[in-house]
């Protein structure tokens, strides 16, 4: 199902369209190709393909896969582009989540009922202070989980891969659309129209050159 952008991200999203090459995304229309504004005409198609973990694989199992993919591109005779971008790996809500148990953790141990008050006896203290404890070790593993979520943040990226299909007319992109489909999974590998969301998030990405990605194209 389709998930409007809030209000900020689509005064960005329409901003970045006013300026780049592109048109509209045709929303009414079947998996919503991009139609090119002049002094382009036609349409693009965006695909995505998902990873898989070369390294795991047997050298015999990566030469297939890279033999597939030259398949693949000697067999398409339309126009296309490839697109990776590499983005970090969003931890924002585990983060969240543990800084929420973190702020829990913090108010419980300065609890009223676990002050030392005069009066308590030996037992009660000893409660209290081994509740505190316990707390105080709770604080501990939660602040390192915390502090694991950021490295991974940092080092761990995920990388993604896109191809742009472009057709002149609606019929071409359909055609194209579906010969890329079909030439694609019969040689091992399987793309993906990409939502709308995802679309207009990539044009976004693509045509703000300040934005933070790292994105790497190549014509083909």
């Amino acid at each position: 199902m389709y998930v409007p952008l809030n209000k900020k991200k689509r005064k960005d999203f329409l901003d970045t369209v006013a300026i780049s090459d592109v048109k509209s995304i045709l929303y009414g229309y079947p998996n919503q190709p991009i139609r090119l504004a002049n002094p382009y005409s036609g349409y693009v198609q965006i695909f995505e393909v998902f990873g898989q973990d070369i390294q795991a694989m047997s050298n015999e199992e990566q030469a297939a896969i890279q033999l597939g993919f030259t398949l693949f591109l000697s067999g398409t005779t339309f126009d296309m582009m490839i697109q990776t971008t590499k983005l970090p790996t969003d931890v924002s809500s585990q983060s969240n989540e543990f800084l929420r148990l973190l702020d829990e953790v913090k108010q419980e141990q300065n609890a009223p009922e676990l002050i030392t008050k005069d009066g308590d006896d030996i037992d009660t203290i000893s409660r209290k202070e081994r509740r505190v404890y316990q707390l105080r070790q709770r604080e501990d593993i939660l602040k390192t989980k915390y502090l694991v979520q950021q490295v991974i943040a940092v080092n761990q990226q995920n990388i993604e891969f896109f191809i742009w299909v472009f057709g002149d007319t609606l019929s071409e992109i359909d055609s194209n659309t579906r010969s890329t489909l079909t030439i694609a999974s019969s040689h091992g590998f399987a793309p993906k129209v990409v939502s709308v969301e995802k679309k207009e998030e990539l044009l976004t990405q693509y045509y703000n050159f300040n934005d933070s990605l790292n994105v790497s194209l190549n014509q083909y």
